[in-house]
């Protein structure tokens, strides 16, 4: 067979299908838009199957008149306007490609309700499949915000669209994980999530004024769990042979950011509720490579802790929390689709710095 290229309509739904693998990247992205918009709430209802209908609907500033042709285009993004501003945006955006509204333009039909303060009343836009732009438009009332619903997920991928049927259940309890590691990371944003029909599905966060991160354990997790943790920061500057003044914070350094357990606590308490960690509160992956590495490190320290011992069966899947505030450039975000792996320029401070921090703890 003789090289050519593809058809545009090939190139599109092979790289759709990578950007979008699973409904719940849908959710994923979208609650990524809407925090990158500024939403204080975020809404998700979805289907029971998961296919037919998902919908994200938030409080945040909305999308100007200006952009909605632009809006289900591949590569068309407010977010970023040259790869060289990446390692500074990364940590003030979740999203930065223009590529997944556009992916899942062409792995489904999508309408967009949106109105920004300007805005007399809302507008509804159909998007025109697979191109992008709007194929239709209509005034409708709504507030401000912006709510986006994927209809007929999949439906041009038959073999994914009946894998996905099957596991629907797994993905509605992925999608909870999810939400669960961004109110951690995230814990003044208040979030709802709804199974359409099936009231048992459903979940919800509801911070409280000034909310932190041992609130929104308190209410993922209970009051045990809370009661067993203690919040504990640490400058990676304290790790270096000259440290700074207390509460000094060079442009250099990594702030950690810990809920973790407390000297004392209850192994029944902690144990089974997972590892949380955020980059910049972006929720990162358990499978991410500096992840593993900061799990190795906790380890042994909690076991001691709870007289375990490092010979004896470790606690299954401990709780923490952390998260890691980083200078810019420090970090590349641009790693795998979901953008919820990172690579580190000096992994050495971070790794060095949690190490201090749990000597410190325990």
């Amino acid at each position: 067979m003789p090289i050519s290229a593809l058809p545009q309509s090939t190139v599109r739904l092979l790289g759709s299908s990578v950007v979008i693998s699973k409904p719940c990247d849908v959710v994923k992205e979208l609650l990524d838009n809407a925090i990158d918009a500024g939403a204080s709430f975020v809404e998700i209802a979805i289907s029971p199957n998961y296919l037919d209908t998902i919908r994200v609907r938030d409080d945040g500033q909305g999308i100007d008149i200006e952009d909605f042709d632009a809006l289900g285009k591949r590569t068309h993004t407010s977010k970023l306007r040259a790869f060289d501003e990446l390692g500074s945006r990364a940590r003030e955006t979740l999203g930065f490609r223009g590529e997944a509204l556009a992916a899942m333009n062409s792995l489904a039909t999508i309408t967009v309700t949106t109105r920004t303060v300007k805005d007399v009343v809302a507008t509804r836009l159909q998007l025109k499949p697979k191109a992008g732009g709007v194929d239709n438009r209509q005034p409708v009332s709504a507030p401000v915000g912006t709510t986006v619903q994927i209809t007929k997920l999949f439906d041009t991928l038959p073999v994914r669209k009946q894998y996905s049927l099957k596991i629907s259940a797994k993905y509605i309890q992925s999608t909870k994980d999810l939400l669960k590691a961004c109110a951690l990371a995230r814990p003044d944003l208040r979030l709802s999530f709804k199974v359409l029909g099936e009231a048992t599905h459903c979940w919800s966060y509801a911070p409280v004024c000034a909310a932190g991160v041992k609130e929104a354990a308190l209410q993922i997790f209970g009051t045990t769990l809370a009661n067993n943790c203690v919040y504990v920061s640490r400058n990676s500057a304290c790790d270096q042979a000259t440290p700074p003044q207390l509460h000094q914070q060079l442009p250099e350094d990594f702030i950690l950011e810990a809920l973790i357990p407390k000297p004392g606590f209850e192994v029944q308490a902690v144990k089974g509720k997972g590892f949380y960690l955020s980059i910049d509160s972006r929720p990162i992956s358990s499978q991410d490579a500096m992840a593993k590495k900061l799990i190795a490190i906790y380890k042994p320290y909690l076991n001691r802790a709870a007289g375990t011992g490092e010979s004896c069966a470790s606690i299954p899947n401990p709780f923490v929390q952390l998260n890691i505030r980083c200078p810019p450039n420090s970090y590349d975000v641009n790693v795998t689709p979901l953008k919820d792996e990172v690579v580190f320029g000096n992994e050495g401070a971070i790794t060095a710095c949690f190490e201090g921090l749990c000597q410190k703890i325990y």
